[in-house]
């Protein structure tokens, strides 16, 4: 039963892929196949985010905001939390604070998301662990003009990663590395 789901699954989102962009940024129709589960949400997530990513496709851009307003805002009782859609949130956010021209409303639906939060999902892929910290610290550097030395510092950092990955107590436990490696920054 649940090869064939999977299977389905992947039928519907190739055939969601291969229609026209008036049926495949749909509203109606995705949220019926999602709600169905005939597509899988991670799958329409990476689309999205990539065709995003690709220029600021504004047909992806704006079906973006009208799934994160739908799941994430007017239907909070539904299963679906902002990690299905974590890649589309970052997209939309990366849109919202760079220099590009913004569709309307991203910047309130951005801060919408932001109070309605139970975490930060903006500054903090992980739950907790070391990759909380270095998340934290990206956003909060976007505020900052870059200090004098930074391409040093990071320089070293890089190479002090570089060697303690190599070391022969990271090859038996990678995640203690990459802890002494954060407590070491």
């Amino acid at each position: 039963m649940g090869k064939t789901n999977f299977t389905c699954q992947n039928l519907c989102f190739r055939s969601l892929l291969e229609s026209r962009e008036d049926i495949r940024y749909n509203l109606e129709i995705v949220d019926v196949l999602v709600r169905s589960h005939l597509i899988n949400l991670a799958q329409i997530d990476g689309l999205l985010a990539q065709a995003m990513d690709n220029g600021n496709n504004f047909l992806a851009v704006s079906f973006s905001m009208q799934l994160v307003q739908l799941y994430l805002i007017d239907d909070r009782n539904s299963s679906i939390t902002e990690s299905d859609l974590y890649n589309v949130i970052e997209m939309l956010f990366r849109i919202s604070v760079s220099g590009r021209q913004a569709p309307d409303g991203l910047t309130s639906l951005i801060e919408v998301l932001r109070t309605n939060q139970e975490h930060n999902l903006f500054s903090d892929r992980a739950s907790g662990g070391p990759t909380a910290h270095i998340h934290s610290g990206i956003l909060q550097a976007r505020e900052f003009d870059d200090p004098q030395g930074l391409l040093e510092k990071t320089e070293y950092l890089l190479r002090e990663w570089v060697s303690i990955y190599h070391s022969p107590t990271a090859s038996r436990d990678p995640t203690k590395a990459f802890s002494v490696f954060v407590h070491q920054v």
